[in-house]
């Protein structure tokens, strides 16, 4: 067994909590054996339970970003996880119903709170965005790396859905597409990937 080397955590803010979390995953990478049906396990929750799918994917793309030696596929995740459940629990997750009632902004004798409304929905959307350019980084490389066209395709469908989430059902169904397609690409990745030696 190839023995995984521990980051020394330097720097500060998000950098310094980036290499504390990839060391502590380090021994969790240990007893992933089987990096595909976990990974479809994930896809699927990430569906019907975001908050749990997202960890489990978390955890996946940790151990392909180790075996492959880039860090920087697991990293751009997180940060669009972290972006992805800052939108879902600080702000209510609800988009749609948050751009329901500010669309009542146009309404006479409606005030503060569709004014609020359509604030929460603007940072939810911008927030979606920016998770969504962090995502088409971690995907994006690894589609390369890895030859799997399909990653690259839940980026972008993943990315054009948040852009068109002001278009109401359209951009849903983009996302939704892409979270399927996302079960399609694991379901397609090897059980184990052979570790490539650092340059």
């Amino acid at each position: 067994m190839t023995e995984e080397r521990k980051i020394e955590p330097s720097g500060t803010g998000l950098a310094w909590i980036l290499d504390l979390l990839d060391n502590a995953l380090v021994e969790v990478d240990k007893h992933i054996t089987d990096i595909r049906l976990l990974g479809i396990i994930g896809a699927i929750l990430m569906i019907i339970i975001p908050p749990i799918g997202g960890i489990i994917l978390m955890l996946v793309v940790h151990k392909i970003s180790r075996d492959l030696n880039r860090l920087a596929i697991f990293r751009n995740y997180f940060v669009f996880i972290l972006l992805y459940a800052i939108i879902a629990y600080f702000l209510g997750g609800d988009i749609l119903g948050v751009l329901v009632r500010g669309a009542l902004f146009s309404l006479p004798g409606i005030g503060a709170e569709a004014v609020l409304s359509v604030v929460l929905f603007i940072i939810a959307w911008i927030l979606t965005i920016i998770s969504a350019l962090f995502l088409r980084k971690s995907y994006g490389e690894l589609s390369t790396v890895m030859n799997m066209k399909q990653f690259m395709s839940v980026a972008r469908l993943f990315f054009y859905g948040s852009v068109l989430i002001i278009a109401l059902g359209v951009g849903y169904i983009l996302i939704l597409i892409a979270m399927i397609l996302q079960v399609i690409a694991y379901w397609k990745f090897p059980r184990q990937l052979v570790l490539q030696p650092t340059a």
